[in-house]
């Protein structure tokens, strides 16, 4: 039931595009993604930077270093795979495994600040 409700939102989306590429409106396909994208990265822009601001004034450096970390770990793994043609066939498996290592690691720094929080309040 939620896949055909899923498919319907497809083909509704992709009869938009189609019918600003062939409609009276006359813009191609490329440029309407291109526009979409665009405003996408707007719209993420306008939520993170808040989220951004919270994160430095609740003083969550750790946190913010973690976030940072993994986005270049991420794009570099991407980059690199598009650049060595052989594991360009592999982008999907290699990022399944770039993201499990980085929620690992996320799950790690929890555990470690929770144990050093947890000694330090029995120190005291």
């Amino acid at each position: 039931m939620m896949r055909e409700a899923g498919c319907a939102v497809v083909m509704e989306f992709s009869n938009f595009i189609y019918f600003i590429t062939i409609g009276n409106i006359g813009v191609e396909e490329h440029y309407v993604y291109v526009l979409g994208c665009i405003a996408g990265s707007m719209i993420i822009y306008f939520f993170a930077k808040p989220l951004i601001l919270k994160i430095v004034n609740l003083k969550l450096y750790r946190l913010l270093s973690y976030l940072i970390s993994s986005l270049i770990i991420m794009l570099s793994v991407f980059i690199i795979s598009f650049l060595i043609e052989d594991l360009n066939r592999l982008l999907i498996p290699i990022m399944k495994v770039t993201v499990q290592s980085i929620s690992f690691l996320g799950m790690f720094l929890a555990i470690g600040i929770l144990i050093q929080q947890f000694i330090r309040g029995q120190s005291s």
